[in-house]
């Protein structure tokens, strides 16, 4: 683990008021708050919906999870993780949390692995070797699975995440519903671009994406409602009524596997 060059999962934890962060993330997040002071507030929203999806999908009776881009555990005083926010209202669940980065494998390794729970070291592009991990194929493909792309996409080129999102519409059984959070450039785009450019300057590549283009990646599968929306707004009722949606910059949706969908509750409530 190299802990003289910033990483990504560890600035999005000083963002959260974590402490698996060193000097040199807290340098590039402090960089990146002087342009957009609401980063903080934003990783909470993404933190929080993230949760909160987990645990709607878990009350329409889906308990197999697939955590792609999981980064750091999260203590039970942040909200806990994605197979904790599925058991408070669900039973059996079963969750593959994966992550290329060092720290965030180690970390979630030895925090969250256990029987009903598997960590993966892999990079998320490579379908062919995630399909292939032991953990992923203990999956029970006679169930539906929920895929979590929470704040990932935007880490990824546009081939490698035009590659990843066909991979995992092929893959799982029907049923199953793709769950995705996504940095936008339709507000703001001048302060998104400084952004992508602090993070290239440490060799970080920040891909934000229209919301035209982030409805291309999720390709044919439809979307549950309320859509593709601001973050901030996607479950009801509004938990961040404080936060000025236009400063989100970030978009939320549930795309759902076509045949058959899945039974979910009606109102996709915040339980968080």
């Amino acid at each position: 683990m190299d802990t003289s060059v910033p990483c990504e999962p560890r600035v999005y934890d000083y963002f959260l008021n974590g402490a698996d962060n060193y000097r040199v993330d807290r340098l590039l997040a402090e960089r990146l708050l002087k342009v957009a002071p609401w980063l903080r507030a934003l990783a909470w929203v993404n933190r929080l919906h993230g949760l909160a999806t987990v645990n709607y999908l878990a009350r329409g009776g889906i308990t197999q999870f697939l955590d792609l881009g999981c980064g750091l555990p999260r203590t039970h005083h942040e909200g806990g993780n994605t197979h904790e926010a599925a058991e408070q209202v669900a039973s059996g669940v079963y969750t593959v949390y994966v992550d290329r980065d060092r720290s965030a494998y180690g970390h979630t390794r030895v925090l969250l692995e256990d029987r009903r729970q598997a960590v993966v070291r892999e990079d998320i592009t490579d379908v062919a070797a995630l399909f292939a991990a032991s953990a992923v194929r203990a999956f029970d493909y006679n169930r539906p699975i929920a895929v979590l792309l929470h704040d990932v996409l935007a880490w990824i080129d546009d081939v490698g995440a035009a590659q990843l999102l066909s991979g995992l519409q092929a893959w799982p059984p029907a049923g199953s519903v793709i769950s995705l959070t996504h940095a936008v450039i339709d507000t703001h785009p001048d302060v998104m671009a400084r952004l992508t450019e602090i993070y290239h300057e440490d060799d970080i590549a920040f891909r934000p994406r229209s919301r035209d283009t982030i409805a291309r990646l999720l390709g044919p599968w439809p979307l549950l409602k309320p859509g593709l929306v601001p973050t901030s707004q996607w479950h009801s009722p509004n938990p961040h009524a404080a936060l000025d949606p236009s400063l989100t910059t970030s978009c939320a949706a549930v795309a759902i596997h076509p045949s058959p969908a899945p039974r979910l509750p009606d109102d996709p409530a915040h339980p968080v």
